[in-house]
């Protein structure tokens, strides 16, 4: 995990799988937003850079 951290990929998946929990949070509390679309895209996009990141590194 430690040589997976420095691939762009994984550094790219970071800040969007934490703005994809912190748009996503109150949508849970609320009946609705603006941005009811926008957090799992971002959420599901991180995983996808993240994991491509992890599975980079172990080739």
């Amino acid at each position: 995990m430690h040589k997976a951290s420095r691939d762009p990929m994984f550094i790219c998946g970071i800040p969007l799988t934490s703005f994809g929990y912190y748009f996503g949070l109150p949508d849970l509390t609320s009946e609705g937003g603006v941005v009811m679309g926008v957090a799992p895209a971002l959420l599901i996009t991180g995983f996808a850079f993240m994991l491509i990141g992890l599975l980079l590194r172990r080739r």
